[in-house]
């Protein structure tokens, strides 16, 4: 370690590409469309693939995948790389630098792992296409692809963990447009051996591994295809390659000119290659060199102009919009919904959700089950409301988030689980419009909960890392500005799920297999195209969900990092506690979240996802007042206070 009059560094200062102004401003105007192009090929190809059921394949499945990845490594570099252009000191932060690091070694070593599961993909499609089906089943991709996530996640936490260990007290100038690894090594005034000796280590293991797959993936196929006696058999065997080996040949060729490079500038030549040029090729490869692609597309165009012209002609035949279309017989009218048991034998109405099961006892069981967990539900969140409005020493920024939480809390859980119970003692039809508003106030609370969990993790943050500055940082307009960015966000992501559900039609019966409106299932069951709804669902979900959880991970990071720092065990444990009950709020909220949406449509039980939306709709909901009043001191002292003013 550096000697004890090391002040320790709490920001660093970026040399960048270049110091001409000049060439600044070319450069900046340069990157940003960079920049632009792949967040939109990116951006297109997810829904693209999600869209179009010709693409539901592993091949694609592994594409969309990386597409992620390609839009997150890029976002994580770009935009702090385009600020810098423009201002004349290109400084990060000690915690700016460390997050960096973990999320650009996570997301780097995920992408060759990908690559190698999508050459291993290729290889047995080519080697073996009769039994392609069984061998590359949707277990199987959802592990090959968790595996890679996995790696990632091994390497940015051991890199991350590395860096953590390095001081640097003469010099902070990194000759850099970004913080890698590297380069923090050799700037670093502590011992760099161990830093050296896991960094190689984990170069070497991930990327040697990943690497052997590819390559023994193509020397099989190229083996498969010259044992091939037609040209034509050949050419259409090697088509189904092309792009990949593309894509490979991009990924690995600025690794192996990076480890081989002979200078720094050589350094960033290549760094630009493969976090700014790379993840723009990737979608724009499979987009221009793929026919199935490039077919998807047309009719996604296609499917939006009919789409578009229908709702035009029915708008001015009706003298106005109109969103609930007549089919056959049928007029888009009510909803049934029931418990989440099952389907019955005869639905009655237009969207039902009914039940498998008659047992009685079973339902009663259940219903006083809910019956419980939704008065524990409303007591906790309006006694915390009430709590933290009566008691001065709760005052604080945190607090006022926690209250905004437990309102946000009552009311989600009210939207949907009074109609749970009604259900479960006798089915009633929902109308429509009482389907359109559940869809609306569950989607606009859902995504406010998001920001709200990411803006105490930035005021946990705030409290931990600049505890000196905290009261002058996070005052009570930022708060403010903050709850109502919440909230703005949340009516966002309500209005356009609402605007989508208005887009289909249902006709005859449908049934509904859920315990209450949700517009994923409806996009399923409409009767017309639906193209324009997933894209409208899976874009705001994608951009809200992302971002608010980038905001969490980035605030642990910084957080952990000053936890860290703290030499006394004792100081360490304080710090700790002031996070616990909201780092157990985020997990089991994100947790649920990650299930949901993670796991692939073709592994998908309909039961277990019930259970799962129970858990987000009716338990959650029940659990954080709890979670914040039985871990937290200061809830339970003013809990405490108040007993007693109440005795006086």
């Amino acid at each position: 370690m550096a000697g004890s009059n090391c002040t320790p560094v709490t920001t660093f200062s970026l040399t960048g590409l270049t110091n001409d102004p000049g060439a600044q401003a070319a450069l900046f105007l340069l990157f940003l469309l960079i920049y632009i192009v792949t967040i939109l090929a990116n951006l297109g190809m997810l829904p693209l693939i999600m869209a179009s059921p010709r693409l539901h394949t592993p091949m694609y499945y592994f594409l969309g995948n990386l597409a992620f990845v390609d839009l997150c490594s890029s976002t994580t570099i770009a935009p702090k790389m385009l600020a810098d252009f423009l201002l004349e000191k290109k400084r990060v932060t000690y915690a700016g630098c460390v997050a960096q690091v973990l999320v650009f070694d996570i997301l780097g070593v995920t992408e060759g792992f990908l690559l190698a599961m999508m050459a291993y993909d290729r290889y047995v499609a080519i080697c073996h296409p009769l039994l392609y089906s069984v061998t590359m089943s949707p277990k199987c991709c959802f592990q090959l692809v968790t595996c890679s996530y996995l790696m990632g996640l091994m390497n940015g936490v051991g890199q991350t963990i590395g860096m953590l260990r390095l001081s640097f007290c003469s010099s902070s100038v990194i000759d850099h447009f970004f913080c890698d690894i590297s380069p923090l090594i050799s700037l670093s005034t502590s011992d760099t051996t161990l830093n050296q000796i896991m960094l190689r280590t984990l170069a070497s293991l991930f990327g040697v591994s990943s690497s052997l797959v590819v390559l023994l993936s193509y020397i099989a196929i190229i083996s498969t295809i010259l044992s091939i006696r037609s040209a034509e058999g050949k050419c259409k065997a090697f088509s189904t390659c092309a792009s990949h080996l593309a894509v490979v040949s991009i990924f690995y060729g600025t690794s192996i000119f990076m480890y081989l490079k002979a200078s720094s500038r050589d350094d960033k030549r290549a760094a630009v290659l493969y976090t700014m040029v790379t993840p723009m090729l990737n979608p724009l490869i499979y987009s221009l060199r793929n026919q199935e692609v490039k077919e998807a597309l047309r009719r996604l165009t296609k499917m939006k102009r009919s789409c578009m012209l229908y709702i035009a002609a029915a708008a001015l035949l009706s003298g106005g919009p109109h969103w609930g279309f007549n089919c056959g017989k049928f007029t888009l009218e009510n909803l049934s919904l029931s418990s989440f048991l099952g389907p019955s034998e005869k639905p009655v109405g237009l969207l039902l959700v009914v039940s498998r099961q008659r047992n009685l006892e079973l339902q009663l069981a259940l219903f006083m089950a809910f019956l419980v967990v939704y008065l524990m539900t409303l007591l906790g969140n309006l006694g915390m409301i009430i709590l933290i409005r009566t008691s001065p020493q709760l005052y604080s920024p945190m607090y006022y988030f926690l209250g905004n939480l437990a309102l946000v809390d009552f009311l989600y859980s009210t939207v949907v689980t009074p109609k749970l119970l009604a259900d479960l003692v006798r089915q009633k039809p929902l109308s429509y419009v009482g389907c359109v508003t559940q869809v609306f106030v569950f989607s606009v609370f859902l995504v406010t909960e998001c920001f709200l969990l990411a803006t105490m993790a930035y005021d946990r943050y705030m409290a931990v890392s600049h505890p000196l500055h905290y009261s002058v940082l996070m005052s009570p307009r930022l708060c403010a500005q903050l709850v109502g960015g919440s909230y703005l966000a949340g009516l966002v992501n309500g209005m356009g799920q609402t605007i989508g559900m208005f887009n289909l039609s249902f006709c005859g019966s449908v049934v509904v297999n859920l315990f209450f409106c949700d517009l994923s299932l409806l996009v399923s069951l409409s009767s017309s195209d639906s193209t324009l709804t997933s894209l409208i669902m899976t874009v705001p979900t994608f951009l809200f969900g992302v971002s608010s959880s980038l905001i969490v991970l980035v605030s642990y990071i910084a957080i952990v990092s000053t936890i860290l720092s703290i030499r006394s065990a004792e100081g360490k444990c304080k710090a700790f506690s002031t996070c616990a009950s909201h780092l157990t709020t985020v997990s089991i909220f994100y947790g649920n979240g990650l299930f949901v949406y993670l796991k692939p449509s073709s592994l998908k039980s309909r039961e277990e996802d019930k259970w799962v939306a129970v858990l987000y709709t009716v338990v959650t909901p029940m659990l954080n007042p709890l979670i914040y009043s039985l871990r937290n001191q200061d809830v339970k002292e003013a809990l405490r206070r108040l007993r007693a003013r109440k005795r006086t």
